[in-house]
């Protein structure tokens, strides 16, 4: 057995288009786990990096749309 973290390393990794927060687990019996790497790193927590069984089946998505947003910060009695 094996983390999700580890086993997706050994993989090739992630790409960096894909969503490290939504990848999903089907499991041989039907269930569904979400991994969520990103709070793992942040908090440790091993809820969000699930061991994974034989016969588990992993998908990470890619992004389908990506925003940067530029914030420009108004000084005040600057109304430009």
């Amino acid at each position: 057995m094996e983390r999700a973290s580890t086993l997706l390393a050994r993989a090739g990794g992630i790409p960096a288009n894909a969503s490290k927060r939504r990848i999903s687990v089907l499991h041989q019996d039907g269930s569904r786990t979400t991994v969520d790497l990103l709070l793992y790193n942040l908090t440790g927590d091993t809820k969000y990096n699930p061991y994974l069984m034989d016969g588990d089946l992993i998908r990470v998505p890619f992004e389908d749309v990506a925003v940067n947003v530029v914030v420009q910060s108004v000084g005040p009695g600057d109304t430009s």
